[in-house]
């Protein structure tokens, strides 16, 4: 799509009028009226024509300048409406059923705030329970009466897909670690997952089993230096883990090197295979 300039005399004129309007030099010369104005009433002893000039003067210049800076006025914010419509269009996981709020009426967007209003309340319960707050979360109410789609074909449409969105489920993953959070773990192992950790391997079923019932008490765990690699519809994300706990042996603090490789088999981002390498103890 290609802009094109517009050939409206109008438009130009009214244009270069709000601008010129708006500089200092056009305060000054209207102030330099008003002076000029002041100095001659005793010239005119302050009649009622001296009286008249000054009010039929502004009340014509004021009348015509509405028309030309609301016509300015009107194009910069279409223009940025437009904008920020392309923003939304090329956003992966935005809500397209947004493009045209400036539309609707003032009830249907009350009901719009209202549920990001209720988003942004649970992002904040969020953070004071220690879970990160990036995700993306689902705005239901007047947008499926908008699009008319089902509340599950909303959330595959508007599943996202960028990578800081594989960087919320890594840092999801270790929090996981801490809560021994199954059902997490559950929705993010994708069937078939294979996990190697040196010379062990691991099927799904035995990770999940491992990660929930194992002996050790993780009490703090942290992603680091998370780089994220795409190979077409395959994601592959290479990082540090530090894990804190205690285990049989005592105290620990844990650093892996970990390769984990993405998926998105359906509606959401899934784990098939990943790599822990322990670093020695120093």
């Amino acid at each position: 799509m290609r802009p094109v300039r517009s050939s409206s005399w109008f438009a130009g004129f009214a244009k270069t009028t709000a601008r010129v309007a708006g500089r200092p030099p056009a305060f000054f010369l209207a102030l330099s009226v008003v002076v000029v104005w002041l100095v001659t009433g005793p010239i005119f002893r302050f009649s009622d024509t001296w009286q008249l000039a000054i009010n039929t003067g502004t009340t014509i210049v004021t009348f015509l300048m509405v028309f030309l800076i609301q016509n300015s006025q009107n194009r910069d914010a279409e223009a940025v409406q437009v904008k920020l419509d392309e923003l939304l269009r090329v956003t992966q996981g935005a809500h397209n059923a947004l493009l045209d709020l400036e539309e609707l009426e003032d009830l249907e967007l009350e009901k719009i705030r209202g549920d990001y209003a209720e988003l942004a309340k649970r992002a904040r319960e969020d953070l004071r329970r220690g879970v990160v707050d990036t995700g993306v979360g689902q705005i239901t109410g007047i947008l499926l009466l908008l699009v008319g789609l089902s509340s599950g074909a909303l959330r595959a449409q508007t599943t996202p897909s960028s990578s800081a969105t594989i960087l919320r489920l890594e840092d999801g993953w270790a929090a996981a670690l801490v809560r021994r959070d199954a059902a997490y773990f559950e929705r993010t192992l994708a069937r078939g997952f294979i996990y190697t950790e040196d010379a062990r391997s691991y099927g799904r079923a035995e990770l999940l089993h491992e990660l929930v019932t194992g002996t050790d008490t993780v009490t703090a765990a942290h992603n680091e230096a998370m780089q994220v690699h795409r190979f077409g519809a395959t994601v592959i994300v290479t990082g540090w883990l530090i894990v804190a706990g205690r285990g049989t042996g005592g105290p620990f603090i844990h650093r892996y090197r970990f390769t984990d490789v993405w998926l998105r088999p359906a509606a959401r981002w899934q784990i098939v295979a990943a790599h822990d390498y322990l670093l020695p103890a120093r």
